[in-house]
């Protein structure tokens, strides 16, 4: 048996879905994923170029697979598989996606894109159903780059970079001065920065 989820080349067609025990199956591209299915509500698996997570909530699956990271609904077979990098007009530049969160509460999904030397943080709302990019520019710390991005999916059940309110997420980088300072974001559209280490 196994839960089944497709989406075509226009990323955002709906997907079908069965109740199942074994393992999840998505299909992207024409391309076929298979993750075991979690036992927990906070597993992470990986496969090739795409990593696939599980809410808090045990009710969505995010996903990344080349450029782009997809929102998926478990339990809803009504639900798109949807491009939210697409929703956010993301896709074509030429960006990647180094690590990718839910909130606490399972309400928002947080991702890193990097390029063109820079890196930003990007979020969903999945209860209000729209998207936005944080304005903050910076550059990973040494430590963060080298011990944590490579091998994220080993952390991020332990990861504790949002509060537990989901109001607010911290990570720490390089600002355009080129000093390392821990930064201090709110959940929100149009969320406030707070900068310390100035």
């Amino acid at each position: 048996n196994h839960t089944s989820m497709n989406t075509d080349e226009t990323h955002d067609q709906n997907h079908q879905e069965k109740e199942t025990h074994d393992t999840i199956e998505v299909e992207i591209e024409k391309e076929l994923f298979i993750y075991p299915k979690p036992n927990d509500a906070q597993s992470l698996f990986s496969t090739r170029s795409s990593h696939f997570i599980v809410s808090p909530n045990s009710l969505f699956v995010a996903l990344t697979l080349h450029s782009s990271i997809y929102l998926v609904s478990i339990l809803d077979s009504n639900s798109n598989a949807m491009n939210i990098s697409k929703e956010l007009n993301q896709e074509g530049e030429g960006e990647v996606i180094p690590t990718f969160m839910f909130s606490v509460d399972s309400r928002f999904v947080i991702w890193m894109t990097a390029g063109k030397g820079v890196c930003k943080y990007n979020c969903w709302d999945i209860k209000m159903k729209e998207g936005w990019r944080f304005e903050n520019e910076f550059r990973p710390s040494q430590m963060v780059a080298r011990s944590y991005i490579p091998f994220f999916e080993q952390y991020w059940q332990s990861d504790r970079s949002v509060d537990d309110k989901s109001e607010k997420f911290v990570y720490c980088g390089a600002g355009r001065d080129g000093v390392v300072k821990v930064f201090v974001q709110e959940l929100r559209k149009g969320g406030s920065l707070e900068v310390l280490g100035k």
